[in-house]
C-alpha cells in the first residue's frame, strides 16, 4: 500500500513533508511531492513499489503537466484502459497503473472514475480550473480522511497525516466514542476526532472555490438473474472468481496468498495456483491455544493445492506484547482482535513476498458469518411464548459459566438472547458489538452521558437501510455488511 496526503489552502512545504512523513510505514520505498504555493496546492506521496518500479514515481502528470495525481492502491484493468486511451492519442511516459488516471480524466472528466476497476484512493489536481478531486473505491478497501478548516481542505490516508496540519486540533467526538462501544469501530463518515471525516465507499469529493461537493458514483444493486440454472450460476461464479484473482496477480514484485484454510482464502489460493506456472507462496498464522488455532486447515489446503507453504505458531504472550505496537498504527480505536494475527501475518510474509492476497469480503458476499445462521434460529425462537423465554430459557442461559474458549457455546447463547428484542438488522449489530445503548449510563460520566443520551446510536444502520429499499431481509443484511 501507499500513503497520500495534502491540502489546498493555507500551509507550506514543511507542513506537507510532516504530514507525508507520518505515512512512511505505508510506503517505505520512495516519496514525492507537488508543491505550488501560488496556487495553494500541496500534494505528498509515500510509495510502496508494486508496478513499474523504475518509472512509477508519484506524483504523475499528463503530457502538459496541467493535471497531477497521487494514488494509493491498484487499478486492475489499467492495461485495457491504457490501450483505449492510446488509440485516442494519449501519450504515456510510464508503465504504471497510476498514469491511466490522469489521461482518463482528460478524456472523460469526473465520470472517468466509473471505469476504474480496483482498490484505490487518489487525489487529482486540475491546475487549469483549480479543482481537486478525491476518490475512493467502490467497497472502501482503501481509506481516505479529510477535513475542511477555514477554507483549507486537508486530507490523508490516515488521521495522523491530517492531524499533522496545524489547522487541526485533537478533539474527541463523544458520539463517535459511543458508536465505537456499540460497533467496535467508528462507522463512517464520522471519525473519533471532531472535524475529521471519512470519504465513503463508492464516492468522490470535488473541491473548488472553497466548497466541497460529494458525489456517489456506484451503489450495490440486487438484480437476480432468475432465468439461469444452478449450473449456469456456478459457471459464472467460477469465471468471475478466476478473472478477479488473475487480475490481482499482475505485479512486478513477489506475490503470495494469506491462507487460513477457510473457504474464502482457500478459493483465492486455488485460483492463484491455477494461474501460476510454479507453486505460489502461501502463509498462515496459528496459535498455541487449540480452540483458536486453525493452522491445520491451512496446511490441508496448502497440501492439496501443492503450494509453497509457510506457517508460524504464536503464543498468547506474543499477541499481547504486540498490542502497544499495533495501536501506534491504528489512529482510530478498533476492537476486532483479528487485527493482531493480520498484522503478524503481514510481518511474517513480508520476508518472502511484497503483495499478499486474502479472502476478506467473502463472508459479506456469501453470508458466511455465524450471525446469518443465528437469524434463522431467531425465527423459531420467536415462536416460543414470551413467558417461557423470559422466565425459563433466558435465566438458564445467563447462569451458564463463562468459558475462555473461542466462540464457546455459552458465549453464543448469551449473545443470541442479548439482541433478540431488536429488529433483525439492529439485532445483528448487537450480536457483533460489545455494548448496547442501555449500558451507556453506567459507562460514561454523567456530563458525557447527557451529551449522547438522546442521539440515535443506530442512525448509520437506519440510513443505509433506507437506501436498500424493499429487499428481502437476507439482502438487507448483506447490504449492511458490505457498507459497514
Amino acid at each position: 500500500m501507499c500513503g497520500i496526503a495534502g491540502f489546498v489552502g493555507q500551509g507550506n512545504e514543511e507542513i506537507l513533508r510532516k504530514m507525508t512523513g507520518t505515512l512512511k510505514h505505508r510506503g517505505p520505498d520512495d516519496e514525492g511531492y507537488f508543491i505550488d504555493p501560488v496556487g495553494g496546492i500541496f500534494l505528498g506521496h509515500q510509495r510502496l513499489s508494486i508496478i513499474d518500479l523504475a518509472c512509477g514515481r508519484q506524483p504523475i502528470f499528463n503530457e502538459y503537466r496541467s493535471i497531477c495525481v497521487i494514488f494509493n492502491g491498484e487499478i486492475y484493468n489499467f492495461q485495457e484502459l491504457r490501450a483505449e486511451l492510446e488509440k485516442k492519442g494519449h501519450k504515456f511516459n510510464t508503465r504504471s497503473d497510476t498514469e491511466v488516471i490522469v489521461h482518463s480524466y482528460e478524456e472523460k472528466g469526473d465520470d472517468f472514475i466509473k471505469d476504474l476497476n480496483g482498490m484505490f484512493t487518489f487525489a487529482l489536481w486540475d491546475n487549469k480550473i483549480k479543482k481537486l478531486i478525491l476518490g475512493r473505491d467502490r467497497i472502501g478497501e482503501k481509506p481516505l480522511y479529510y477535513s475542511l478548516m477555514e477554507k483549507t481542505l486537508i486530507f490523508g490516508s490516515e488521521p495522523k497525516a491530517v492531524l499533522a496540519h496545524p489547522k487541526l486540533k485533537r478533539e474527541l467526538n463523544l458520539f463517535s466514542l459511543a458508536k465505537y462501544l456499540n460497533y467496535e469501530y467508528v462507522p463512517g463518515p464520522e471519525t473519533i476526532y471532531k472535524g475529521i471525516l471519512k470519504l465513503g465507499p463508492g464516492e468522490y469529493l470535488v473541491y473548488t472555490n472553497g466548497d466541497i461537493n460529494i458525489k456517489k458514483y456506484w451503489e450495490i444493486k440486487f438484480q437476480p438473474e432468475n432465468n439461469l440454472s444452478e449450473k449456469e450460476i456456478l459457471y459464472n461464479l467460477d469465471r468471475h472468481m478466476e478473472r478477479s484473482v488473475k487480475m490481482r496477480m499482475v505485479s512486478d514484485v513477489p506475490l503470495g496468498v494469506w491462507l487460513s484454510g477457510g473457504l474464502d482464502s482457500t478459493s483465492i489460493a486455488y485460483y492463484a495456483q491455477k494461474n501460476s506456472d510454479k507453486p505460489i507462496k502461501t502463509f498462515s498464522i496459528g496459535f498455541s491455544d487449540k480452540s483458536f488455532d486453525e493452522s491445520k486447515y491451512a496446511r490441508e489446503a496448502a497440501d492439496f493445492l501443492k503450494t509453497d507453504h509457510y506457517e508460524k505458531i504464536l503464543t498468547a504472550k506474543e499477541c499481547l506484547d504486540l498490542i502497544p505496537q499495533i495501536s501506534d498504527f491504528l489512529d482510530e480505536p478498533f476492537a476486532d482482535a483479528s487485527v493482531i494475527p493480520t498484522y503478524l501475518l503481514a510481518k511474517f510474509s513480508r520476508g518472502k513476498v511484497k503483495v499478499g492476497l486474502g479472502g476478506d469480503g467473502g463472508d459479506e458476499l456469501f453470508m458466511g458469518y455465524p450471525t446469518f445462521q443465528a437469524h434463522k434460529l431467531a425465527k423459531f425462537y420467536k415462536v416460543i411464548p414470551q413467558f417461557f423465554r423470559n422466565s425459563l430459557i433466558e435465566p438458564i442461559i445467563r447462569s451458564l459459566p463463562a468459558s475462555s474458549k473461542n466462540i464457546s457455546l455459552d458465549f453464543k447463547l448469551k449473545r443470541f438472547i442479548s439482541g433478540f428484542e431488536y429488529s433483525p438488522e439492529i439485532r445483528d449489530q448487537i450480536w457483533m458489538g460489545s455494548f448496547q445503548p442501555k449500558d451507556f449510563s453506567r459507562i460514561f460520566s454523567a456530563e458525557a452521558y447527557q451529551e449522547i443520551k438522546n442521539r440515535d446510536i443506530f442512525s448509520d444502520i437506519n440510513n443505509y437501510l433506507s437506501r436498500a429499499g424493499n429487499e428481502n431481509p437476507e439482502n438487507r443484511l448483506i447490504y449492511l455488511y458490505l457498507k459497514n
